[in-house]
């Protein structure tokens, strides 16, 4: 999952950069996401229950970047 996150939060700087987002997922946040993983055993459940904090766009674009990057991740995870 590291590798994943790592990726992720890669892409949602450079998106951030290029002025495609308006806010990023810092090293707190990743840290946060992984102990929520350790938590509920679920990647894309971690990552949701991390970003709540983030109006509904943001939201959803960083959940959109997350499923690119982990093609594995359910998004109907519920």
């Amino acid at each position: 999952m590291s590798n994943k996150l790592v990726k992720w939060s890669n892409a949602i700087r450079k998106t951030f950069y290029d002025g495609g987002v308006d806010d990023i997922v810092t090293t707190r946040r990743l840290v946060h996401i992984a102990q929520a993983y350790k938590i509920f055993g679920d990647r894309l459940k971690a990552v949701t229950s991390c970003v709540n904090r983030f109006d509904d766009d943001t939201k959803n674009s960083f959940l959109d970047f997350y499923t690119k990057v982990d093609a594995g991740a359910d998004m109907n995870y519920n």
